[in-house]
């Protein structure tokens, strides 16, 4: 792992042995917060070796409050794992978008962005806990970073049934990141499903476990699952990330229409 600390008061990271060894010794809270995330490396190293892809980071970002008992003056503590840092002086996580909009006991994901250190784009979930000491309030987010690719490729790599093909989906705005074999999404410009196929009814529920037909553009008629996936949380409310959808052709099916959505649904089901 590797450990990143800005200043708010210099608007800097510490760049160098003696500003380490002055906030280090000067400061007690960031003591106990740097021994303190020693003991993650063990966890960290276990949910890295067992990730289904090595396209992910682990950072665990703590802001610290009201250092010299000014309000306005704080510190950024950013610990990655594995053992990378952007190296860039005026980089601060804590004006990260992943790490301000992180739910306070809840879980959530942002994206896609484009992630600083490798420059491409990217999805981060995200957790945050809270909690207020005599003289300092500590805001802690734990989150993951894992590249778009990672994520696409499980879709774009997998043979769907009946001349099929998948798509993913931003549950919160239906914006399409796959469809099919092309990779959609980026930070930029990502289009919504109904502008990327304006043939599908704006009326279908595509946020719930279900199946629909329409016919595209091309006047092919499709059979379609929907199926939401990675769910989040959030003062109990119960939502997903994202929404699998799964188009099989109508027109080469000659097996009934239950049976052809079954085959579709066990499909879902594998990639979720």
């Amino acid at each position: 792992s590797s450990t990143f600390i800005y200043s708010n008061k210099i608007q800097s990271s510490l760049r160098n042995d003696n500003q380490w060894n002055e906030y280090y010794n000067n400061y007690s809270i960031l003591r106990r917060v740097l021994h303190g995330l020693t003991y993650q490396d063990t966890d960290l190293r276990i949910f890295y070796r067992n990730s289904l892809t090595k396209d992910i980071l682990f950072f665990t970002t703590i802001r610290v409050d009201n250092i010299n008992n000014d309000p306005s003056d704080y510190l950024c503590v950013h610990r990655m794992y594995p053992g990378i840092m952007l190296n860039s002086s005026n980089y601060n996580p804590c004006e990260n978008p992943w790490f301000i909009s992180a739910p306070v006991n809840a879980f959530t994901v942002t994206g896609p962005y484009n992630e600083p250190f490798s420059n491409m784009s990217a999805f981060t979930t995200t957790s945050k806990q809270e909690l207020q000491l005599s003289s300092y309030k500590l805001t802690i987010v734990n989150s993951a970073t894992f590249l778009s690719n990672a994520l696409t490729s499980s879709i774009t790599n997998t043979i769907f049934p009946n001349e099929g093909f998948g798509a993913l989906l931003k549950y919160d705005t239906l914006e399409v990141i796959v469809w099919g074999s092309e990779n959609v999404g980026n930070s930029t410009s990502i289009s919504n499903v109904y502008e990327y196929e304006p043939n599908i009814n704006k009326k279908v529920n595509l946020r719930s476990i279900d199946s629909f037909q329409f016919t595209d553009s091309n006047n092919i008629k499709w059979i379609v699952s929907t199926e939401p996936f990675l769910q989040i949380t959030n003062n109990d409310e119960i939502t997903y990330s994202f929404i699998l959808l799964i188009f099989a052709k109508e027109s080469i099916v000659n097996i009934p229409l239950e049976s052809l959505k079954s085959s579709i649904n066990r499909t879902t089901y594998r990639l979720s």
